[in-house]
């Protein structure tokens, strides 16, 4: 399925802010789960989100997988400063986030 078009504009808008020249290949899908989930091929250049019902969280997943795709790592303290400042930018709860 394609993604809608506010998380391919807010993929591209993560990407632009954090200089990151490459975009990954965004896969979509939709799940009946309030909780969303995702994965980053850090090899393959692919996003892959499972979208819940929840649209703060659908926000927060992609964020993340973007973050993975930006920096090029798993959790690491880069990824988490990366993190933290695309939740601020993107007004993603630092809170919510955190959890």
């Amino acid at each position: 399925m394609t993604a809608p078009q506010w998380a391919q504009d807010l993929l591209l808008q993560a990407l632009i802010s954090e200089g990151c020249e490459t975009a990954p290949d965004l896969q979509w899908w939709r799940t009946h789960r309030r909780l969303s989930s995702g994965r980053c091929s850090l090899t393959g250049g692919r996003l892959h989100v499972s979208a819940g019902t929840d649209r703060g969280d659908r926000r927060l997943v992609l964020l993340h997988e973007a973050v993975h795709h930006i920096t090029g790592e798993q959790h690491t303290a880069r990824f988490r400063d990366t993190a933290w400042r695309l939740c601020r930018r993107f007004k993603v709860p630092v809170r919510y986030a955190q959890k």
